[in-house]
């Protein structure tokens, strides 16, 4: 029992940092896109500690596309604002709000 507890834990680690390679090692893109939604979640840890997600939403050539941010981010945009989307594979890197927007 001990070696299948292991073997999973192990896997997520190794799966952890292959994802943390190849989203540091993407090339960044550029998309128009809008910001469709915007989701905010608060709980309590197992060591009583507040924690907060942020996530943002954006549609991109009529696709989905979720990022979880720091709330500094979070907070600078709006729902329905309309930009060009910056980001690499899974990460957002910065969302240019258009000017009429």
């Amino acid at each position: 029992m001990a070696t299948i507890v292991f073997l999973v834990v192990a896997g997520v680690i190794v799966f952890e940092i292959i994802e943390f390679i190849l989203n540091k090692s993407a090339k960044e893109e550029r998309a128009e896109a809008t910001l469709v939604k915007k989701e905010y979640e608060s709980f309590v840890d197992d060591n009583n500690m507040m924690q907060e997600t942020h996530i943002l939403y954006f549609e991109v050539n009529e696709k989905k596309k979720k990022f979880y941010v720091e709330s500094n981010v979070y907070s600078r945009y709006h729902e329905n604002q309309t930009g060009e989307l910056v980001y690499k594979r899974n990460s957002f890197v910065d969302f240019i709000v258009a000017s009429n927007s």
